[in-house]
């Protein structure tokens, strides 16, 4: 908006709406991590076995039941990665367009005084 209309994007910018941003900035990490406060981690043991012996170690896991656990993290990938990068693309695009679009020209008149600045120089 500031780069395509600079005077009205002066306009648009209130405390009002800096104060909604600010809440929807802290609000959607809040709703992102919400499921972590309902299942919380725990330890998880691993083990790994070959020919060259077995080893077991403990690792921390997010304990987010099976049916949750895709449309989780498929939730999170569509809204942290895919959207942004989309929204990123096509405002882009848009402002691309705009700035490379034709202006129009007025040629009334040029035509007059390309001849009389001809005039001049030869003169």
């Amino acid at each position: 908006m500031a780069v395509v209309h600079p005077l009205e994007s002066r306009t648009q910018q209130t405390r009002g709406r800096a104060r909604r941003i600010l809440a929807g900035v802290w609000a959607a990490p809040a709703l992102v991590s919400a499921p972590f406060l309902a299942w919380p981690a725990g330890a998880v043991r691993s083990s790994l076995r070959s020919p060259l012996g077995a080893m077991e170690r403990l690792s921390c896991a997010v304990g987010l039941p099976g049916g949750v656990r895709r449309p989780y993290y498929t939730a999170l990938f569509v809204l942290l990665y895919a959207l942004p990068g989309l929204l990123v693309a096509g405002t882009c695009a848009r402002v691309a367009r705009c700035l490379l679009k034709g202006i129009p020209v007025s040629r009334q008149g040029s035509v007059r005084r390309q001849e009389a600045d001809r005039r001049k120089v030869i003169d």
